[in-house]
């Protein structure tokens, strides 16, 4: 048994109650330690943490370290939990719609909430408000650190948890945004006494797909939206029919059905198709956040070569380059100029290292791979 397949037989095992397969006391420290670094990659240490801590002989030297990530996978969660709560309050009061996105919503189908970690909070309000949301949260909220992305304005509280405000739920890419785009469309409110809303059930599992797809396009996933998806499946109740439908729209079936298998194969008791075992193999290669590797080569892998790539990279386009630079969305006739500027701070800014680095990695990279992975996205639909 490989250390894979011994991560996902305890996580069965812990999450729903599974026959254990893997022989924890006959495991080295050196497979210990290889479990452990696997579930860190993907941000499960704390559930792996919490399975050994249920195996393994009360004297066991890794118990303490266990114990202490179990500890502070908890604290995470309650700190996201309060300050979610101050959130919701605050935007109630100003009369802002919002809705809480990914982790905030899916824990509460974990056995524990703590047992769904987040490294941030994500909350959806309307564009023309967003200034005025985060206006009212450095006010009433003491956040600070306000920085606008693509689609988003990332803030800190007090205390150190990151809120990622987001205005739009847009991933940039048009086979996706084209019904991302019509998000509030699909929202119902919570309830009196508050401006809460919350996605329609198909349109919330829709946006877990489309967000996964972005992800496994750019070189990092991780295991754990699959392992959210089985959640789903086992404790939501949606109309199956109507989230098809809305991944039709957007070339995403495929990849829904496919993310379906491989959550069974992972969490469930199904065998592995060709197609899932490729799948398993790039995600379980980038982690959650993917390595320089996986990120180059998923890119080449969708622009078409090498040089497509590097073209690519020297030459942003215009709506990304004026979320960097604000001047150009008054006067977009100045977008060579700061391509230009640009690219000085590439070479001066402090970037010349990472430039010259990710230069390397393709450089390192081969034919095959890309067209490995060219040929995984062509059979997901997603490229």
């Amino acid at each position: 048994m490989n250390t894979a397949e011994m991560l996902f037989s305890l996580l069965r095992s812990l999450l729903f109650g599974k026959e254990q397969t893997a022989d924890i006391g006959a495991m080295t420290d050196e497979e210990l330690r290889a479990l452990l670094e696997l579930a860190a990659k993907h941000d499960l240490v704390h559930l792996a943490a919490l399975a050994l801590e249920k195996t393994l002989p009360t004297e066991h030297k890794l118990r303490p370290a266990l114990e202490k990530t179990k500890m502070l996978a908890v604290y995470r969660t309650e700190n996201i939990r309060f300050e979610c709560e101050q959130i919701e309050t605050v935007l109630s009061e100003a009369k802002i719609p919002f809705v809480m996105l990914k982790g905030a919503e899916i824990r509460n189908l974990y056995p524990e909430a703590w047992m769904r970690t987040s490294c941030d909070i994500d909350v959806l309000v309307p564009e023309n408000l967003h200034k005025t949301a985060v206006s009212e949260l450095c006010d009433k909220l003491s956040y600070g650190d306000a920085k606008e992305e693509y689609h988003d304005v990332s803030i800190k509280s007090p205390s150190g948890v990151n809120l990622e405000l987001h205005f739009s739920i847009l991933e940039d890419m048009p086979s996706i945004d084209k019904l991302l785009s019509k998000a509030w469309e699909h929202t119902v409110f919570c309830g009196e006494g508050t401006t809460k809303k919350k996605f329609t059930p198909e349109y919330f599992v829709f946006h877990h797909i489309a967000h996964m797809s972005y992800h496994i396009l750019g070189g990092g996933c991780g295991i754990r939206p699959f392992l959210d998806l089985f959640f789903i499946n086992s404790k939501m109740e949606y109309d199956r029919d109507r989230v098809l439908s809305l991944c039709r729209e957007c070339s995403l079936e495929k990849l829904f059905c496919t993310a379906e298998e491989i959550s069974h194969v992972w969490f469930g008791d199904m065998e592995h198709t060709p197609l899932t075992a490729r799948l398993e193999e790039y995600i379980l290669d980038g982690g959650v956040y993917g390595t320089k590797e996986t990120h180059v080569e998923s890119a080449q892998a969708r622009k078409g070569g090498k040089g497509k790539y590097v073209f690519s990279r020297l030459f942003m386009p215009y709506k990304k380059l004026k979320t960097k630079y604000k001047i150009l969305e008054k006067h977009p006739v100045l977008t060579p100029v700061y391509q230009v500027v640009r690219w000085g701070e590439m070479l001066f800014g402090g970037k010349l290292t990472r430039s010259v680095d990710e230069l390397k990695t393709v450089q390192g990279t081969t034919d095959e791979k890309r067209e490995a992975l060219a040929s995984l996205f062509d059979e997901l639909k997603i490229n």
